[in-house]
């Protein structure tokens, strides 16, 4: 919430009720931009895919409120950005999916170094050239605050690439290719000294 206040924004938490049309209208309708946060692993039969034997913990019923959500905004052309397990969601709300454990069945990796840590735990990241992702960061690689096992694998329908990890070229964030302002970060952009993500998103209200 600090950083949409920093940002400009008044922050509205929206409660995870039951994902029915009315619930989701109205909460559409008391807002000017959503962030999908950070959190639990999506769960895997939402993109077709057994559970994997590293998956962590799940939480369905938000899985069930912040897809039609996401969906619900990007049909109104509401600002929309997703932070870490919230770039899965907007990924698998338009029907990609997801690797699910990066980390070879260990806890730790440069994608999350230090379990529950975001202080030190930064990598690089390259935005791709003439994407949004890169006009909102810079050309050059930056470092980003991440804690992560899981990532995009197969992009949703009408994304693309903004950023890749450096060395390995994970997917570390996604945008849609035609439409208003719907970005996606693998980081933790609340965490990323001088990250400009949260500003980009008051900005395109």
């Amino acid at each position: 919430m600090a950083s949409v206040r920093r940002a400009g924004g008044v922050p509205i938490i929206l409660p995870v009720l039951e994902s029915s049309q009315e619930i989701i209208s109205r909460h559409l309708d008391a807002v000017d931009a959503i962030v999908l946060a950070g959190g639990s692993d999506v769960d895997p039969s939402l993109y077709g895919a057994e559970l994997h034997p590293h998956a962590e913990d799940t939480d369905r019923p938000r899985d069930d409120y912040e897809i039609p959500l996401a969906l619900g905004a990007l049909e109104r052309g509401i600002p929309l950005l997703g932070i870490c397990r919230g770039m899965q969601i907007l990924n698998v709300a338009l029907g990609g999916t997801l690797h699910q454990d990066l980390l070879a069945g260990e806890r730790t990796g440069f994608h999350r170094p230090l379990i529950g840590d975001l202080d030190k735990s930064l990598h690089l990241v390259q935005p791709i050239a003439g994407t949004l992702t890169e006009r909102i960061m810079s050309p050059a690689p930056s470092p980003v605050a991440s804690h992560h096992h899981q990532a995009v694998d197969t992009l949703g329908s009408g994304l693309r690439v903004g950023a890749r990890a450096e060395p390995d070229g994970c997917c570390e964030a996604v945008e849609l290719v035609d439409g208003g302002f719907a970005v996606g970060v693998q980081w933790h952009a609340e965490a990323t000294p001088g990250d400009t993500f949260f500003e980009a998103l008051v900005a395109a209200v």
